[in-house]
């Protein structure tokens, strides 16, 4: 009896990979994982509140560790009760 010979699936290209597997996000990527429009991503970068990069041909790239970051440090405390 032969033994079951593994059949790996094709690699998947790094385009394809799920967003929380890869790096380096794009604005739309982003604009998803804020909740906002993309334009508003655009909007940040251009404020340089989200550090990001800027490749020829690719467009704006934005780090997971700097979103997580920007989105640590853009908490808005809870609104405190007035007492009457």
């Amino acid at each position: 009896m032969k033994s079951a010979q593994c059949i790996n699936a094709p690699n998947e290209s790094k385009s394809q990979q799920a967003p929380a597997a890869r790096r380096w996000l794009t604005v739309a990527e982003v604009a998803e994982e804020l909740g906002c429009h993309p334009i508003s991503v655009y909007r940040l970068c251009s404020r340089r509140k989200i550090p990001h990069a800027k490749a020829s041909g690719v467009g704006v790239r934005i780090d997971r560790a700097d979103l997580e970051r920007f989105m640590q440090g853009s908490k808005v405390p809870a609104k405190r009760t007035a007492k009457f």
